[in-house]
């Protein structure tokens, strides 16, 4: 799949999100990624900070759809990597929900080497806490594009929304 289609894509959830722009909520996230790669065994990768904001919309009482933009960066050297994503999310109660992901992320390629595209689906679990704040831990299966590697992500996050 070209870069370009993927972000195609995501611009038609995004799109299809601002439509109704009265029932648009900012979510603010700050997560904390940790890689596994699966290359020989299982090889633990650096960790990152990934920051990023979204538009959520609920569709039903139950469901919602969000699309953001944001960063991810290394925490051992300052290299942010631009990423897209764009989910569903179900209620489970009134606090507890479950949510799937797509991912595109572009590893920029520092200090000379080269740059290279990343995908990825996810999972997870959110508790809302109230006040628009919620806590949630994904899961997610990447693969580098171009002959990359496989990982595998374990990402709690602290997500602020704007109500």
């Amino acid at each position: 799949m070209k870069i370009s289609t993927l972000i195609v894509l995501v611009a038609v959830v995004l799109s299809g999100v601002s439509a109704s722009a009265s029932a648009l909520t900012p979510v603010f996230n700050i997560r904390e990624g940790y890689v596994v790669l699966l290359k020989d065994g299982l090889t633990p990768a650096s960790a990152s900070t990934r920051y990023d904001i979204s538009l959520s919309e609920k569709v039903s009482n139950k469901v919602s759809i969000a699309g953001g933009i944001g960063l991810a960066t290394p925490n051992d050297s300052c290299k942010p990597s631009p990423r897209l994503s764009a989910g569903v999310s179900l209620g489970l109660t009134d606090r507890w929900s479950t949510q799937a992901s797509v991912l595109y992320q572009r590893n920029v390629g520092y200090g000379g080497k080269p740059s290279s595209d990343l995908v990825g689906l996810g999972t997870g679990l959110a508790y809302g806490i109230g006040n628009g704040l919620s806590l949630s831990m994904a899961f997610g299966l990447a693969k580098t594009l171009d002959g990359g590697d496989y990982s595998l992500l374990f990402q709690p996050s602290l997500g602020i929304a704007f109500l």
